[in-house]
C-alpha cells in the first residue's frame, strides 16, 4: 500500500484562519458602526425604520414588520419603567433616557452585531411604542421580533 506524500499528511489551518478572519472582520466592523439615522425621535414620533427588512416595530404598517405597542393603564411614567426593567432584564444597554423615550443596544451572543430598540411613550393614548432593528445585514432571521417579544414577556410579569 502506497503512503501518502508527506505534504499531504501535514495539518492546513486554510479554512480555520479565514473563518476566524471572517469573524474577527465582521465584530470589528460591527463595533465601529455608529448609531443609524434611524434612531432617535422626530416630532415626537420614532423616526423612519431602515430600508432593509431587519427590524420590527409597533408603527409599521407592513404586517411582516409590525408588533403591537405595549398597552397600559394607570401612570404612564410607571409603564415606561417597567418597559426600561424588562429590556435591562432581557439584555439591554441603556443608552438614553428622557421622560419619553428610550434607548437601548443588544448585542447578539455568536458574532456580536448590535441592535437598537427605542420606546416612546404616548401618554394620552396610553402606549408604548416600539422599533427593533438591526444595524447591519439585510435580514435579521427573526431576531427583532423575538426580542420584543421577550421584553413583552417580562413586561407583562
Amino acid at each position: 500500500m502506497p503512503s501518502e506524500p508527506r505534504a499531504s499528511r501535514r495539518r492546513k489551518p486554510g479554512l480555520l484562519v479565514v473563518l476566524a478572519l471572517v469573524l474577527a472582520a465582521v465584530w470589528l466592523a460591527n463595533a465601529l458602526v455608529p448609531p443609524p439615522a434611524h434612531v432617535g425621535r422626530t416630532g415626537g414620533a420614532l423616526r423612519p425604520a431602515p430600508d432593509r427588512p431587519n427590524w420590527v416595530a409597533s408603527f409599521s404598517d407592513e404586517p411582516a414588520r409590525r408588533v403591537e405597542p405595549f398597552r397600559f393603564t394607570g401612570d404612564a411614567a410607571a409603564a415606561l419603567a417597567r418597559v426600561k426593567a424588562a429590556a435591562l432584564a432581557a439584555g439591554g444597554r441603556l443608552r438614553t433616557e428622557t421622560p419619553d423615550h428610550l434607548h437601548f443596544t443588544f448585542t447578539t451572543p455568536l458574532l456580536r452585531f448590535v441592535d437598537d430598540v427605542e420606546f416612546v411613550l404616548d401618554a394620552p393614548a396610553q402606549v408604548i411604542h416600539v422599533r427593533s432593528a438591526s444595524r447591519v445585514g439585510h435580514g435579521d432571521l427573526g431576531a427583532n421580533r423575538r426580542r420584543v417579544a421577550a421584553i413583552r414577556a417580562a413586561w407583562g410579569r
